[in-house]
């Protein structure tokens, strides 16, 4: 059609203008019957409607930015209804100050669930070294495990964090699909 060309400049100034942004995607998964040993555990607290605050702060510090509600409510509710018992908050022992988190997301619990791993991450200061956030990984997918033994955990990441996939793969989690998406996440 003449003219088209014109519809979309080849600059991406219509998709900056709207927030979006082309992202290289990996999807990842583990099979939770392969979980590994759990070596030096996390002690895993549930979300609450009482822990919300915390739970978001925890957010906030680890991730080192400011998320409005509707991103928050985004990430609720990411993969279907949001389930309270999937989302996590991690400490070292119960009467520490948290050390990360792990939102994870599940369409029904079963126990050949898949399971969305929507994220997960540590507190600034234990990112020097990947083992706080390999200890939240391996405990989560054991909590994971233990209801849905015959599960598996899917993980959505973009190329912009080599380090997760890196880090994810160390622990068994497989590529099983590569692509290119226009991302456009709430503010």
């Amino acid at each position: 059609m003449p003219g088209h060309e014109q519809l979309v400049p080849d600059d991406g100034r219509l998709l900056r203008r709207r927030a979006v942004r082309r992202d290289e995607l990996r999807r990842l998964r583990f099979e939770l019957a392969d979980v590994p040993p759990l070596g030096l555990p996390l002690v895993l607290e549930s979300w609450s409607s009482q822990s919300d605050r915390a739970f978001r702060d925890l957010y906030q510090r680890a991730e080192a930015r400011t998320i409005g509600d509707r991103y928050w409510a985004y990430l609720k509710r990411r993969h279907g209804a949001f389930r309270p018992d999937l989302w996590f908050m991690a400490r070292e022992t119960l009467d520490q100050e948290p050390v990360g988190y792990a939102l994870c997301g599940s369409e029904r619990i079963d126990l050949d669930a898949r399971y969305a791993l929507n994220g997960v991450g540590v507190l600034q200061e234990h990112r020097t070294s990947s083992e706080m956030l390999r200890r939240l990984v391996v405990s989560t997918l054991h909590e994971l495990a233990g209801a849905s033994p015959f599960g598996s955990v899917d993980a959505e990441l973009s190329l912009r964090d080599p380090k997760l996939i890196d880090i994810l793969m160390s622990l068994g989690f497989d590529v099983v699909e590569r692509y290119t998406a226009l991302v456009r996440l709430p503010g």
